[in-house]
């Protein structure tokens, strides 16, 4: 038995870790501050507390220096906005006003958006930080992408081919793996046979292609609202699966198979929403590709979510997890972090 948890733990730890090695191009950062703004001091202190993880190119400029008018002015023009009060934080192509603690995710949100390589740094160029003649020129000729530390050149004429790479090298994410594993716990606790996983994965292709496919669509404010309702729902289902153990209060068993397609259903939407907003939308290379070549992108993302669940489901039976005598309270204990975590710290499992 503890050589079989050893392996379990093992494999988890390697393929897990081979989901995330997949490097992203760093992101500039334009903080516009002043030296005497509490909010500003505190905004630029938790931006350099991820500079390493998330390798970002901090740009401060200070209001009050002569050089910053002309600074100001640019990013004024580009917003078409006015700028009356700092902290002003553009990451994405994006400002961000004031600070505090909740803006912090608005951040994350926004860095990950511009670590894909086929994000243009608008207001990087404006600013002259950026060589747009570079950029111009890399967007032209050809498209870099990074994975396994290792850099891929695509060649813009090679469509089939670039669509078959970004598709996969896309997928390998950590969103894609911890949503397979909280699948097949629903799916165990819900004592639901495992078509249900599959009736979710045609959902998700469509979803997935569907958003991705549309530009310049903002939704932090769906995906913050789409993560509350599925962190409920499974902090609801593990805590009745607990009770179900342990009879902790009195509660009618529920056998609606519909109330459990529902819970799925809404599961997979969430996991859409992840996979466009936080791995990126439908990458520029293939932007005015035919809606063909769009299809099979989002197939290659689906195949590996078809994998990460078969895989998911392998390690249970093979450690036969699933006949333990308290595996439902196990499961139901970590979906119930799982949910916690969702709710409070969402990177600290890569969301």
């Amino acid at each position: 038995m503890k050589k079989k948890l050893l392996l379990l733990v093992a494999i988890l730890l390697s393929f897990f870790m081979f989901g995330i090695n997949a490097k992203a191009q760093s992101v500039n950062v334009y903080v516009f501050h002043s030296n005497t703004c509490e909010h500003c001091k505190a905004a630029i202190s938790y931006l350099q507390s991820i500079k390493e993880k998330y390798d970002l190119n901090i740009y401060k400029y200070e209001v009050q220096d002569n050089d910053t008018t002309e600074k100001i002015k640019v990013v004024e023009k580009y917003f078409d906005v006015s700028i009356t009060g700092v902290p002003v934080v553009v990451i994405n192509n994006r400002h961000i006003r004031g600070y505090s603690e909740s803006t912090n995710d608005i951040y994350i949100y926004n860095i990950k958006q511009a670590q894909d390589d086929s994000f243009i740094d608008e207001v990087g160029i404006k600013l002259g930080v950026v060589d747009k003649k570079i950029v111009e020129e890399r967007k032209n000729n050809a498209y870099k992408i990074s994975f396994l530390g290792k850099s891929i050149t695509l060649n813009k004429k090679d469509i089939l081919k670039n669509t078959f790479i970004l598709g996969f090298v896309k997928a390998f994410n950590p969103v894609v793996i911890i949503s397979s594993l909280t699948l097949i716990l629903m799916i165990l606790l819900l004592g639901k046979d495992y078509k249900y996983a599959f009736l979710g994965i045609i959902i998700d292709f469509i979803l997935y292609f569907i958003l991705s496919s549309i530009v310049n669509i903002d939704g932090y404010k769906l995906l913050v609202l789409s993560k509350l309702i599925i962190s409920i729902l499974l902090i609801g289902l593990s805590l009745y699966k607990v009770n179900e153990k342990l009879c902790l209060y009195n509660i009618n068993k529920i056998n609606n198979k519909w109330l459990s397609v529902l819970v799925l259903i809404i599961f997979f939407i969430f996991i859409s929403l992840l996979k466009v907003f936080v791995i990126g939308f439908i990458p520029s290379l293939l932007v005015n590709a035919t809606i063909i070549y769009k299809v099979v992108y989002a197939l290659c993302n689906t195949i590996i979510s078809t994998i990460c669940i078969l895989f998911m489901y392998l390690i249970i039976k093979v450690s036969k997890l699933d006949k333990y005598k308290y595996n439902d309270i196990i499961f139901s204990i970590i979906l119930l972090i799982f949910s916690i975590i969702l709710i409070i710290k969402p990177a600290i499992i890569g969301l």
